[in-house]
């Protein structure tokens, strides 16, 4: 690492060639829990679980994530609290999909991700906070200054040349909002994907994560509450149960044809998500693979939220029951665990909003 040098300036050390910095000066590189970029002007990208939608049941991780964000790139929420946590100038990117509407395609997300992770410098310079001269010094010059009462004229023109540096507690408090934007314009946008649910569940995260890899984007996952596990719960009962619900399965109305039903309807529970356009076919190849005809069936629309509904039934009569209905978004959950004492319960919890998670 370069240090550059102030000769004017006796408080400022100065060496071309040494190489001492502590970890905390690498601003910008390293964060806990990410991928690594290659490149030096790459910001970084969170995907982020926003779980069924009310605000309340995000993780404290995910809401710090926001709270930082430049950008904020959302799916079909629902419930539009999460997106109110971003600061007032992020940008609001809407890319969310319902099955039969016009929605954005996959690959072009993927590309969205990407060109606004790597907007950094473009866009600091916009903002007027990093200049033409700065922005061509490479990363890893590094101002290092210690010692007590610098002149602020030649404090913020050293600093103004350099992209990463470390500085002494003093020199901080003297110009934190210096050093903040110094730093910011280091480290690049702040992204965050924000995807209904968790981003481990139908979430299509692999797709984002081999784009922004592909491209030297650093990433990091961010876990969130699944609505397959949420769901039942918000209409009052377990997913799984010692007596009648020891093993379950989660997998989605998307593609009837192209899912092994057969394996599926093996399990105790079977949880779909997505489905609510295709539960009448799905209620039947359940029957026609063995599925016993009274087997509990719950569909829960909205969960979690005020406009939550359940509808409770059984798989050879479900069809019936909800034909006409608006079930999107749903989650359906076969299986005797369904029939539990407390499932009728809703509407969701207070201060709920109008999200569904995966569904």
């Amino acid at each position: 690492m370069h240090i550059s040098t102030l000769t004017k300036n006796p408080r400022l050390w100065h060496s071309r060639q040494r190489t001492w910095a502590p970890p905390s000066a690498r601003v910008g590189i390293g964060d806990a829990g990410g991928s690594e970029p290659r490149g030096n002007n790459s910001g970084k990208c969170w995907l982020v679980g926003a779980g069924p939608g009310p605000a309340d049941l995000l993780t404290l991780r995910a809401v710090r994530a926001l709270e930082a964000a430049d950008v904020v790139i959302y799916d079909d929420l629902g419930a539009q609290e999460a997106l109110a946590l971003a600061p007032a100038a992020a940008e609001r990117v809407y890319v969310g999909k319902r099955g039969g509407r016009p929605s954005i395609k996959q690959p072009e997300i993927d590309r969205l991700l990407v060109d606004k992770t790597q907007q950094a410098r473009a866009r600091e310079r916009a903002r007027g906070r990093l200049s033409a001269s700065r922005a061509s010094v490479p990363a890893r010059h590094c101002l290092v200054a210690f010692g007590l009462g610098f002149p602020a004229q030649r404090s913020r023109g050293a600093l103004g040349a350099v992209d990463v540096y470390a500085v002494s507690p003093c020199l901080s408090q003297a110009h934190p909002s210096y050093c903040a934007r110094a730093r910011r314009a280091a480290q690049g946008l702040r992204v965050v994907r924000l995807k209904g649910g968790c981003p481990s569940v139908f979430s299509r995260v692999s797709s984002e994560l081999r784009a922004l890899a592909a491209a030297g984007c650093a990433a990091e996952l961010v876990p969130g509450v699944s609505s397959a596990l949420a769901a039942p719960l918000f209409a009052g009962f377990p997913l799984t149960d010692a007596a009648v619900g020891r093993s379950f399965a989660v997998t989605t109305g998307h593609d009837v044809a192209g899912t092994d039903w057969a394996a599926l309807a093996g399990a105790d529970t079977l949880v779909v998500l997505m489905g609510g356009a295709a539960l009448p076919e799905i209620a039947e190849r359940l029957v026609a693979l063995g599925k016993p005809r009274g087997t509990p069936v719950a569909v829960i629309r909205a969960a979690g939220t005020l406009e939550q509904r359940v509808w409770r039934s059984r798989l050879d009569r479900v069809a019936a029951d909800t034909a006409g209905l608006k079930l999107s978004p749903c989650i359906i959950v076969v299986g005797e665990v369904a029939a539990g004492a407390g499932a009728a319960a809703e509407p969701g919890p207070p201060g709920g909003g109008g999200g569904g998670g995966e569904g």
